[in-house]
C-alpha cells in the first residue's frame, strides 16, 4: 500500500470592505505506483465589498511534472469531491493527471457579483486556464482557453431557491490536443435548478 499525505495552512480574512482567503498545501509520500511525491497547491481570492456590486479576482496553482519519468512526482492531486468544486463548473479539469497529461494547472479568474435585490443575485466569472509545466506529452503552448460562467440566483422564499446558469468555453489548440477533441464547435452548458428546504420535524415548546 502507498500513502499520500497533504499538509498546509489556510487563511481567511473578512472585514467590512474586503473578503480574502488563501491557502498553501504540500503533498508528500508516494503515489499509486510508489513514486515519491513532492507537490504544491497555492491559491488566493479577494473580493471588494462595495455595496450591490462586488468585484473579485483570484488564482489557483497546482504543480505539475516537467519530467514524467523522474524519480519524484510533482503533480498535485486534488483528491475526492474537490474534483468538481473548483477549476470551472464545466468540469474540463476534474482529473488533473489525465486532463493536463501531468502538466498541472493554473486557473486565473475574475468575477463580478451583483446583488440586484434582497432576493436576486447575479454573478459572472471568467476563468483563464493554462498549464503549470511543460513535459513531453503536453503541447508547446501552455494556454488552455477561457471559460465563462453567468449565474442567476432567485431566493423567492426562506424555503425555496431558483438558480439558472449559462456556461461556455473558448478552446485553444493546446486544449483540444490535451482533451483529444476534434472540431469542438462552441462548448456550452445551460441548467436550471430548484432547491427546496423543508422541516420535517419541528420542535414545539410546551
Amino acid at each position: 500500500m502507498n500513502f499520500r499525505q497533504t499538509s498546509g495552512i489556510y487563511i481567511d480574512l473578512n472585514t467590512k470592505n474586503i473578503r480574502a482567503k488563501s491557502n498553501l498545501y504540500y503533498q508528500f509520500g508516494n503515489n499509486r505506483e510508489g513514486t515519491n511525491v513532492s507537490a504544491l497547491l497555492a491559491d488566493a481570492d479577494i473580493m471588494l465589498k462595495t455595496g450591490k456590486i462586488c468585484p473579485g479576482m483570484g488564482f489557483s496553482y497546482l504543480s505539475g511534472n516537467k519530467n514524467l519519468n523522474g524519480k519524484t512526482d510533482h503533480l498535485f492531486d486534488v483528491l475526492y469531491g474537490a474534483r468538481h468544486r473548483f477549476f470551472g463548473h464545466m468540469d474540463y479539469f476534474r482529473n488533473i493527471s489525465s486532463h493536463t497529461r501531468g502538466g498541472g494547472l493554473v486557473d486565473l479568474y475574475v468575477y463580478l457579483n451583483l446583488k440586484a435585490s434582497n432576493k436576486i443575485n447575479i454573478k459572472n466569472t471568467g476563468h483563464f486556464f493554462s498549464l503549470a509545466q511543460h513535459n513531453n506529452l503536453t503541447p508547446d503552448s501552455k494556454y488552455l482557453g477561457y471559460e465563462n460562467e453567468l449565474k442567476f440566483n432567485y431566493r423567492f422564499d426562506d424555503w425555496g431557491n431558483l438558480e439558472a446558469a449559462w456556461l461556455f468555453y473558448l478552446t485553444t489548440d493546446s486544449f483540444e490536443q490535451l482533451q483529444n477533441i476534434n472540431n469542438p464547435g462552441f462548448p456550452q452548458f445551460v441548467y436550471v435548478s430548484l432547491s427546496v428546504n423543508t422541516n420535517i420535524f419541528k420542535a414545539i415548546d410546551r
